[in-house]
């Protein structure tokens, strides 16, 4: 008998999340209570971390048995089985404490069942970090800075006019300016002029993410963790705290 189970709204979203989470973990953790669903992966060079909250209110369907339940996911074992969810689709996860199952609901019902396992991302220490520059962007405009410099060795976060955030590209002699001129930028609060490189390849593993959201914000701050949040239609939350460059 299933201790937990919960039908999400968008399919879209959680095929997202899921292959977000596989980009920069090998494994996940997921906590089920009864106003939230949370979801940490830590990435193995402990440089990046995930976090999401889902509100239970927001989910179609939602029904836990215990207090609380720990699901741990293998996500290379888990994405290679899943198709690629479609619009449409109903996705139902249901959950016991030794296993779980995703259940897709289009023309043909498909179940994938999965033993759940142990995660140490439980071992992560809470993090107070005080950013000095806190942004709100356009996430289109994100994605498309980052995907334009997919090739440079790093990029380079300069900020020191709250009318504008600078975004360079190192190895690509390039640039972009995010501005409020422009649009792209919505709103910048700017404590303490303030750069930070970070890896490029670790800002492109959450492009799918900036697929899915309107707009993004933004915290970080010199030789700081930058941390980058997002809030989806269905009241999911997101959090990605990366690392600066070394």
């Amino acid at each position: 008998m299933s201790l937990c189970k919960l039908v999400y709204p968008n399919a879209k979203n959680f095929d997202a999340i899921i292959r977000t989470l596989s980009n920069i973990a090998d494994e996940a953790e997921v906590i089920l209570e009864k106003d939230i669903v949370f979801m940490r992966a830590l990435d193995p060079a402990k440089v990046s971390l995930i976090e999401i909250i889902i509100p239970t209110s927001s989910l179609i369907e939602f029904e836990l048995l215990t207090d609380k339940l720990v699901i741990g996911l293998n996500l290379s074992s888990l994405i290679k089985a899943l198709p690629k969810f479609k619009k449409g689709d109903k996705v139902s996860l249901l959950a016991d404490e030794g296993f779980y199952e995703i259940l897709i609901e289009s023309d043909i019902k498909k179940k994938y069942r999965f033993r759940s396992i142990e995660v140490a991302v439980s071992e992560v220490p809470e993090l107070n970090i005080q950013f000095k520059v806190r942004a709100i962007l356009l996430s289109s405009a994100l994605k498309d800075v980052i995907k334009d410099f997919e090739d440079s060795e790093g990029i380079e976060f300069i900020t020191d006019s709250p009318e504008y955030l600078l975004l360079r590209a190192l190895g690509l002699n390039t640039q972009a300016k995010l501005s409020r001129t422009s649009g792209s930028l919505i709103d910048l609060v700017v404590d303490e002029p303030s750069k930070s490189v970070y890896d490029t390849d670790y800002l492109s593993r959450i492009v799918e993410l900036l697929s899915i959201s309107n707009t993004v914000e933004l915290s970080y701050g010199t030789d700081i963790p930058v941390s980058i949040n997002f809030k989806l239609a269905d009241e999911t939350t997101i959090k990605y705290l990366l690392a600066p460059k070394a």
